[in-house]
């Protein structure tokens, strides 16, 4: 739901959704998984350059999220994906359940082998202070290759679907489907 709002979102800005791909049937098809034929054909097929992998879990044939795991089964097959067809791939994941005290790029379920691949590692979390439900998040970014690592906080209508960041115009939107 959300990728194919994404996808007509592109195309009503007039960039064409013939280069993105969607698979959203919320199953464990081992057809798509990382390394799997069926996932570098959709992608040829497609001509696909920007690809989201929801969740890491769903698009892995690892059978831990240990180093010796990930890096032949996840960490390599997806270099090779982004090298042939010079795509960027977005790999959703989570954190560990206790992170405090944790350095930001190693809160991620998993080796540091994710984080040593990785070229950018974005975090978003709840803020110390608000409520559970409340609007606002915080995007932290762990690690930018070749540039400046940071944080901001966003706030959010779901209703829309869109979020800017905190204390700015709500007009001049970062994001919207």
């Amino acid at each position: 739901d959300f990728l194919w709002t994404v996808k007509k979102s592109l195309e009503s800005r007039g960039i064409s959704g013939d280069n993105f791909f969607v698979r959203a049937n919320h199953t464990r098809s081992k057809q798509f998984r990382v390394g799997g034929e069926a996932l570098r054909s959709a992608i040829a097929s497609t001509g696909a350059r920007f690809i989201v992998l929801d969740t890491m879990a769903y698009a892995s044939d690892a059978n831990t999220e240990k180093n010796e795991d990930l890096q032949p089964k996840l960490i390599e097959p997806l270099v090779d994906l982004a090298e042939e067809f010079e795509a960027m791939i977005v790999l959703i994941h989570h954190s560990q359940k206790s992170v405090e005290g944790v350095e930001g790029v190693y809160r991620l379920r998993g080796g540091s082998v994710l984080s040593g691949a990785a070229d950018v590692i974005m975090r978003m979390e709840r803020i110390k202070g608000e409520p559970h439900d409340s609007k606002f998040r915080r995007i932290v970014l762990d690690k930018v290759r070749g540039a400046m690592s940071g944080e901001f906080d966003v706030e959010f209508d779901y209703g829309r679907r869109t979020f800017w960041e905190r204390g700015q115009d709500p007009r001049e939107v970062i994001w919207t489907p």
